[in-house]
């Protein structure tokens, strides 16, 4: 991405593709300041007791007057304890023996600790199952890590484990992790990536890293994979699979509880965080501890305001690519759940990072100055490349605009116009027009002929166009949930959105790499949109109650053919992922409004309707879950064609709620 455009997430309104930038603070800087000299410092040139010498040292923050020792920190020079003066704020009290307990030494580890160590590296997966299933890397956008890193931390872990796994090589690696992990990270040379984490430098926070990386690959398989079918895998398939690593990175996160906090276990959270998500789906009961561990542990290093850095290098762009996409994920899931965001704008700052690919980054002080340099005044690579980065840097942009949304609809007491709304709208349109070109959506065959991408490119282009329509789904709701508007313009929206997941289904060979993720896309993105067209399709049946006083044209059979195809899709998604109950459940759902509206007739209104169960004032289930109802049955629910949506609880819970008068 010449040196980052930064943002400071305080976004006006009026934004112009041309002041973009200068609305969300950024900081534009052209090629003069894009000086082959700005390198890092090598450890030589530093002095050893300097607690810069801390590759993830604590930023100094401006908002320190609340804290509980505040006054003693902001009064150092006052206070003197014998010969030892307080610590400076931010800097680290380990380099204070006035205020640090001794730790242990290396020697002295804990022996159930290193045994635990040993048990975890017995685990580790073969060279022979690495080595199948590594290339899932090739196919998994997550700017938390970097391919190339991991595996050179491969390579290098696999040297010491692949050869020999006897009891005492075991012993002597578990307890070289486990003095490691004793001492903060250190930055060493220009190309320090080599060695913050792996080879010599090597910590459990890696370890479980790369566990969860070995978890959702496979996940990522298909069932029949041949690699389920080796002996270390003892029978196991790819959810089981995937269980038994998330089981050992957990471990090495335990084994890591006693040392200082670091972005590595910042990042090992979060990769827990989103193999736990995969494998029992999109429940917010089951995952909302994962959450807010990641939130508390984000803030708890600094990462929420990283200080500007004073040259680029790729150290300060795998942290802006840290810092941006937890920012972008704490909104994505206030949307999905409709709860308020953790990170707010108030408190938070974040740079963007750089459009570079993997290889640019991390292949040297040359490769990447000449990358940095070769982009365009705005970060954007030149070379209609699109890398994890690229759809990052999307994502930033489109945050104020998630922000404005969830103050919008979760706030309480918050009022807004439809000039309000509108200028929102306007932003977004803005902001799209400004991506480049390469990155904008229009069919996945003309994109693929245009400009011979693969899956990847696939995925993450068509990734960017449903989180616009999803922004402008979410505005269009607020509108005529304030009757500002009809449901007209709602409902193109719609059709919009479901026509793009169901492009990623009919294009699922070309995405075998993605199949993965088609359960959490049609949850994100499928379920809303199908929601609206399940309602509109339903009002427009001959004999609805409550007819609109706009009626809203469309063409009812294109809405019927999106919702059969949409239930092929829900069809599709297999019994090991996570999101298959909330499927069957959905599934079942429109069957029924399909049955209703192809029949063309409405159930009579003596249809017996099952009672509720007494103790949980639910209809019962059967033993998958699934409602005891008939399709006329489920239609007649409080004697109103669409009013059944509202007393339907076809998740179990509070996660979704198909009320007519809320939709919007």
């Amino acid at each position: 991405m010449s040196r980052p455009p930064r943002s400071t997430l305080a976004v006006s309104d009026g934004v112009t593709p041309q002041n973009l930038d200068q609305e969300q603070g950024h900081q534009v800087l052209g090629p003069s300041s894009r000086s082959s000299s700005s390198v890092q410092t090598p450890l030589s040139d530093i002095p050893a007791s300097s607690p810069r010498s801390s590759l993830f040292k604590k930023p100094v923050i401006g908002y320190v007057t609340t804290q509980f020792n505040a006054v003693f920190l902001e009064n150092k020079e006052r206070f003197c304890f014998g010969s030892v003066l307080s610590p400076t704020v931010g800097e680290s009290v380990e380099n204070d023996t006035a205020f640090v307990h001794n730790k242990p030494s290396p020697s002295s580890n804990n022996d159930n600790k290193t045994q635990l160590g040993i048990d975890i590296l017995r685990r580790f997966p073969t060279l022979r199952t690495q080595q199948t299933i590594i290339n899932f890397l090739d196919h998994y956008p997550d700017p938390w890590i970097s391919p190339k890193m991991i595996r050179h931390c491969l390579s290098s872990t696999c040297s010491e484990l692949q050869h020999s796994r006897t009891a005492g090589t075991l012993t002597m690696l578990s307890s070289e992790i486990c003095a490691n992990g004793e001492t903060p990270i250190h930055l060493e040379g220009a190309d320090a990536w080599y060695n913050w984490f792996s080879g010599s430098k090597l910590r459990w926070e890696m370890i479980g890293i790369l566990f969860t990386i070995f978890g959702m690959a496979f996940y990522s398989r298909q069932e029949w994979d041949p690699v389920f079918s080796l002996p270390e895998q003892g029978g196991r398939n790819r959810k089981t699979a995937a269980m038994f690593m998330r089981v050992c990175a957990s471990e090495c996160l335990q084994m890591c509880r006693e040392t200082d906090l670091n972005d590595m276990i910042v990042v090992l959270t979060k990769n827990l965080g989103r193999l736990e998500s995969v494998l029992v789906g999109d429940d917010i009961d089951k995952i909302t501890t994962c959450t807010g561990s990641l939130t508390s542990s984000f803030m708890a290093v600094g990462l929420h305001r990283l200080p500007k850095p004073t040259t680029v290098t790729p150290l300060s762009e795998w942290r802006n690519g840290i810092s941006s996409s937890a920012y972008c994920l704490d909104k994505l899931e206030s949307i999905f759940y409709a709860r308020p965001p953790y990170l707010n704008r108030l408190y938070c700052t974040y740079q963007m990072p750089l459009d570079l690919g993997d290889d640019e980054l991390y292949s040297g002080h040359a490769v990447f100055e000449a990358a940095v340099k070769s982009l365009d005044a705005n970060g954007w690579n030149t070379k209609n490349k699109i890398y994890t980065n690229t759809w990052s840097r999307a994502r930033c942009y489109l945050a104020p605009i998630w922000e404005d949304i969830l103050e919008k609809s979760l706030g309480v007491d918050i009022k807004f116009s439809c000039s309000d709304i509108d200028k929102v709208i306007e932003r977004l349109d803005q902001i799209e027009e400004s991506y480049p070109r390469h990155i904008r959506y229009s069919n996945i065959s003309e994109w693929c002929e245009q400009q011979g991408g693969g899956s990847s490119e696939i995925y993450l282009t068509t990734g960017i166009h449903l989180d616009i329509l999803q922004c402008r789904f979410l505005l269009e709701r607020l509108k005529v949930s304030r009757g500002f508007a009809s449901e007209q313009k709602l409902l193109e929206v719609a059709q919009q959105m479901m026509a793009a997941v169901l492009s990623l289904w009919l294009n699922r060979d070309r995405l075998v790499n993605h199949l993965a993720s088609f359960d959490w896309l049609i949850m994100r993105y499928g379920v809303p949109s199908a929601g609206v067209l399940c309602v509109e399709l339903l009002k427009s049946t001959k004999g609805a109650p409550g007819t609109q006083a706009q009626p809203v044209h469309f063409s009812r059979s294109e809405v019927v053919q999106s919702l059969t195809m949409f239930l092929g899709f829900v069809d599709w998604i297999r019994p090991s992922d996570g999101n298959y109950g909330l499927c069957r459940r959905l599934r079942q759902v429109i069957k029924g409004i399909l049955d209703c509206v192809l029949d063309s007739t409405l159930p009579p209104q003596s249809d017996p309707i099952p009672e509720t169960d007494p103790q949980t004032n639910r209809i019962p289930t059967d033993g998958n879950g699934d409602l005891l109802l008939s399709s006329t049955q489920m239609l007649m629910i409080d004697g109103h064609a669409t009013d059944w949506l509202n007393t339907i609880d076809w998740t179990q819970g509070d996660w979704l709620d198909f009320n007519i008068s809320t939709l919007y």
